[in-house]
């Protein structure tokens, strides 16, 4: 048998090195887009999370400025029935002030914890987060980054898609 020889071009060559830089240079965006894709999952993910963390907060606010609520109409029944001995209305009166200010207090509470503390002024921070005022986040704030990160997460699921197919 004879051996026979085969004659690769120099451009043929060339075409496969560029097709190869190509290829790999494809692979590396891809690995790039999916690492970004990946941090922007889990920056939603964190929000997503912070944003119902953040509601079942405001909702104990809420729960208990309405039993404060539910206290101070107590109180006032008992005041107008006439069911406090005279000595002892000074106290009920105190207890009202108290009360009546609670409820003042969890309503301003729970409007730092809606709308964040950088969205009202410095004098009305109420809440603290681990033991620091004015680092509140709000509920409205976090549904707009866990929306944000929703679409560029969503963006970048298609693109990687689309990416695939070519």
């Amino acid at each position: 048998m004879a051996k026979q020889t085969v004659e690769v071009s120099v451009a043929s060559e060339r075409a496969e090195a560029y097709g190869g830089v190509l290829i790999a240079f494809f692979a590396a965006l891809m690995a790039i887009s999916q690492l970004v894709n990946g941090e922007l999952e889990e920056e939603m993910m964190i929000a997503h999370n912070k944003l119902v963390n953040y509601s079942s907060w405001y909702q104990s606010k809420s729960i208990k400025e309405s039993l404060k609520e539910s206290e101070l109409d107590n109180l006032e029944a008992l005041l107008y029935t006439n069911a406090i001995a005279e000595e002892k209305r000074d106290f009920v009166y105190t207890k009202i002030e108290k009360t009546k200010a609670k409820i003042e207090k969890y309503k301003a509470e729970k409007h730092e914890i809606l709308v964040g503390s950088k969205n009202i002024d410095k004098k009305d921070w109420v809440q603290d987060l681990d033991g620091q005022m004015g680092v509140i986040t709000g509920i409205n704030e976090w549904k707009v980054l866990a929306r944000k990160y929703d679409i560029a997460t969503r963006k970048f699921d298609f693109g990687v898609l689309f990416f695939k197919l070519v």
